[in-house]
């Protein structure tokens, strides 16, 4: 069962817990602690480990102590005994997010909401998330920002290639008929990739798609009678490719007047956008942090277990 936990880290941490907490992490993180001038970093780095360590050995059976970490090649963390073991954590601003368990990657991601120039996701957001972030009411575009961008980052987290993976090849947009299928208060969201097989390949992925352009050239309305055929596969995927580029109206999907093959979308679908089985929650844990996760298999939570400092201090002893 896949869980996420989040701890909220206080302003002060009282002395006796703080020694704990610091002979219970290696002495790396100890060492690095010292080394920050803030101590509200310390904090975060220490704890997270701290949650880490309690939560594997529960998973496990093995000693907090004995856990060891390694890192693949783009940086992602590991146990070395047993690196099939899926967890990642993340902390920012006032939240530490842990998620575990589950038998594929998983991916967390929080942010402190802060005022931000949102022509930064220009540079880093897929045409298609552009245009649904200008779409939405001003008072709610930066927290439509700060949701998107966790969403990405609990993505290339899970998949383990950190910013190798462009960050504008792949685009998480509310699923089809998501407003009125939603987990909790929120939305339901689906990833689609282009390119990068090199690093996306050996993922767990669906039917394939097509990107914005080849929907805007294979859509300009096939005749009803031709509609059938189409197989139900690239059927699917081309009202994915719609609902993922906000492209095409609920009449465009197959229209009417134009009977060429679709030879055009096959190659595209081949070579282009994949639509990738992820699964994804998002949620805000407060007015002033956002949280995302997500999981290349199985049912995510539809909200995250809270931690208090006493119920680790507690474990710990």
């Amino acid at each position: 069962m896949i869980t996420i936990q989040v701890l909220q880290v206080p302003a002060v941490v009282p002395e006796a817990y703080w020694d704990l907490f610091l002979s219970s992490v290696s002495e790396e993180r100890r060492a690095q602690a010292a080394r920050f001038i803030h101590q509200a970093d310390a904090y975060r780095s220490v704890l997270g480990e701290v949650l880490t360590r309690v939560t594997l050995s529960e998973l496990t059976g093995l000693p907090r102590k004995e856990l060891s970490f390694s890192r693949n090649a783009y940086g992602k963390p590991c146990l070395v005994a047993n690196p099939k073991i899926a967890f990642n954590v993340s902390h920012s601003g006032d939240w530490i997010a842990l998620i575990s368990g589950g038998t594929a990657e998983l991916g967390v991601d929080v942010e402190k909401i802060a005022p931000i120039d949102l022509q930064i996701a220009e540079r880093f957001f897929s045409t298609q998330e552009n245009a649904y972030l200008a779409e939405q009411p001003a008072e709610q575009q930066v927290t439509t920002f700060y949701r998107l961008w966790t969403l990405k980052e609990s993505y290339i987290k899970a998949i383990g290639t950190g910013l190798s993976l462009p960050l504008d090849s792949f685009a998480i947009l509310p699923s089809e008929g998501s407003e009125g299928n939603k987990v909790g208060d929120d939305l339901q969201w689906r990833c689609t990739q282009t390119g990068h097989t090199e690093l996306t390949g050996q993922l767990e992925q669906g039917e394939p798609s097509l990107d914005s352009s080849d929907v805007f050239r294979l859509t300009d309305r096939y005749d009803g009678a031709n509609a059938g055929n189409i197989d139900a596969a690239h059927r699917n995927a081309l009202q994915v490719a719609s609902d993922a580029g906000g492209m095409l109206d609920a009449g465009n999907v197959i229209g009417a007047g134009d009977t060429r093959e679709l030879t055009q979308w096959r190659t595209a679908s081949s070579q282009n956008t994949r639509i990738m089985h992820h699964r994804f929650y998002s949620q805000p844990l407060d007015a002033q942090h956002m949280l995302a996760a997500c999981a290349a298999k199985g049912e995510l939570p539809k909200k995250p277990e809270i931690v208090t400092l006493d119920q680790i201090y507690t474990k710990l002893m």
